[in-house]
C-alpha cells in the first residue's frame, strides 16, 4: 500500500479565502503539517504566487497565495498594485534601465 495522497483541495481552500498565507496560517486553517503543506505547494507550484516578505531585522518569510485570486484582483481594481493591495507578479530589485531605441534620432528631428 502506498502513502495516503493529501488532496490539494485543503491547501487550496484555505489560499482560495484571499490575500496572502504564511505556512504556518494554512497548517492552522488546513489542519495539515508542515510537510505536507510545504509538498502540496511544491507540486502545485504553476498555481501559487509566491510573495517575499523582509520583516525588518528578522528572517524573510515567504507568503503564498493562488495565482487565479491575484489575476481575478487585479482585472477587478487596475490600481490594486499601485494602492499596495496586491504585490505586483515581478519585481526587480535595484534600477531599471530603458534604453531609447529609436536609432537615427537626427533624422527624425528634420522631419
Amino acid at each position: 500500500m502506498g502513502r495516503r495522497q493529501v488532496p490539494w483541495s485543503r491547501v487550496s481552500n484555505v489560499l482560495g479565502m484571499g490575500g496572502y498565507w504564511t505556512v504556518t496560517e494554512i497548517m492552522r486553517e488546513s489542519k495539515l503539517n508542515q510537510t505536507s503543506v510545504y509538498r502540496l505547494l511544491e507540486r502545485n507550484e504553476t498555481a501559487v504566487i509566491v510573495r517575499m516578505r523582509h520583516g525588518g531585522r528578522g528572517p524573510v518569510s515567504r507568503e503564498y497565495a493562488l495565482l487565479r485570486t491575484i489575476v481575478e484582483s487585479v482585472a477587478k481594481n487596475p490600481f490594486a498594485v499601485a494602492a499596495g493591495f496586491v504585490a505586483p507578479f515581478e519585481t526587480v530589485r535595484g534600477r531599471v534601465f530603458k534604453q531609447d531605441m529609436t536609432i537615427h534620432l537626427d533624422e527624425m528631428e528634420g522631419a
